[in-house]
């Protein structure tokens, strides 16, 4: 089962290189014709509003309009790990493209994990499941607007679920469930209507 299982992951990690090749390893944004640059310019705001620089409500974008963030997507669960790659020194285009890239890696290895572990499905029909879901032409199609990959979230939802039911009679239930629940809030709360 380890051995499979990091083939399976190797196989996950191959399909996101494919998948993304075409930015990847060049300065391309994700969604560049479309919402690229914005969904930028916002999660660059919550950056700077986790370094306590601007006001959680001001989005300069939508100046001399206040308090209209809510008016978009609000980018929030991208906007956790671009924080930290721009923490480390990475300029605002590729921490986003980057924070993009790795919540869509994440969240098709938590759906293989889901249909392998969690529904015991066999490695091929888990990952028969992660390209359908993860590598589909659907999928890519609305590449244009990055806020798109916020569904990748609904594995580690689905995990979440499936762990409370699992735990229903135990502590561990509460865990799950407010993590689930804040997951899902988190969804809302970077693309609405995903």
């Amino acid at each position: 089962p380890f051995l499979t299982s990091f083939f399976a992951i190797l196989l996950i990690l191959a399909g996101t290189y494919i998948f993304f090749d075409n930015v990847l390893l060049n300065d391309h944004l994700i969604g560049s014709r479309v919402d690229g640059r914005l969904n930028t310019f916002f999660v660059e705001h919550w950056f700077q509003v986790f370094c306590g620089n601007e006001s959680w409500m001001q989005l300069r974008a939508f100046y001399p309009a206040q308090n209209v963030l809510s008016y978009s997507d609000v980018m929030l669960g991208f906007a956790l790990p671009y924080s930290l790659f721009r923490l480390f020194g990475v300029d605002m285009y590729m921490a986003f493209k980057y924070s993009v890239i790795l919540v869509h890696l994440l969240g098709s290895i938590a759906l293989w994990f889901f249909m392998n572990r969690c529904l015991k499905c066999s490695h091929w029909a888990s990952l028969a499941a992660v390209v359908g879901f993860s590598f589909s032409n659907g999928y890519y199609a609305i590449t244009a607007n990055p806020q798109m990959f916020a569904e990748s979230l609904l594995p580690i939802i689905l995990i979440c679920a499936f762990c409370y039911a699992k735990y229903f009679y135990d502590k561990r239930r509460v865990f799950f469930a407010l993590a689930g629940l804040g997951l899902f809030v988190l969804l809302f709360y970077t693309a609405f209507y995903v």
